[in-house]
C-alpha cells in the first residue's frame, strides 16, 4: 500500500505574525533584504495573498537584475517533491492462428495522369444527343 501524506497548505500572509518580518533573498545576485509582515499587509493590502504566489510574483529590487527570489519565514512548511508512481502495463500477446496464413499481394495497374479535356477534338465530332422536335398534329398528317 502506498504511504499517504497529508496536503500542506500554503499560508496566507495574514496567517502571519504582524510583527515578523519576511526575508527576502534574491536567487541570481543573491541581494538580501526583508521586509515587515504588518507594512506588507495593512499598506500594500496583501493580507490575502498565499505565500507561494507572493514569492512567485515578487521579482528583485535591483533595477539591473529583476531576478526571482526566495522568501524565509517562520513556519514555513517544507515542500517535498512528489512523483507519482509509474504504471506499466504488460504487453498484449500477439495471436497466433492455428495455420499458416500467405498474404497475397497483387500489383496495383498503373494510374494515368488526368491533364484535363483533350481540346484538341473539335466539339462536333463528339457523339450528342439530337433534340426530338414535337410537331403539331396538322402538320404531321392530321386531319
Amino acid at each position: 500500500m502506498c504511504a499517504v501524506t497529508p496536503f500542506v497548505c500554503q499560508p496566507q500572509l495574514k496567517d502571519l505574525p504582524r510583527d515578523d518580518s519576511i526575508g527576502i533573498t534574491c536567487q541570481t545576485c543573491a541581494r538580501t533584504w526583508s521586509q515587515s509582515v504588518r507594512d506588507m499587509v495593512e499598506t500594500q493590502r496583501l493580507g490575502a495573498q498565499f505565500m507561494d504566489l507572493l514569492e512567485f510574483g515578487t521579482r528583485c529590487t535591483d533595477d539591473d537584475c529583476k531576478g526571482a527570489v526566495t522568501f524565509a519565514y517562520t513556519g514555513k512548511p517544507e515542500i517535498k517533491a512528489y512523483a507519482a508512481p509509474v504504471m506499466t502495463l504488460p504487453r498484449a500477446k500477439p495471436e497466433y492462428l492455428p495455420y499458416p496464413v500467405k498474404a497475397v499481394v497483387k500489383a496495383r495497374p498503373p494510374v494515368q495522369p488526368y491533364n484535363g479535356p483533350d481540346y484538341r477534338v473539335p466539339q462536333y465530332a463528339l457523339p450528342m444527343p439530337m433534340p426530338r422536335t414535337v410537331q403539331p398534329a396538322s402538320l404531321a398528317g392530321g386531319r
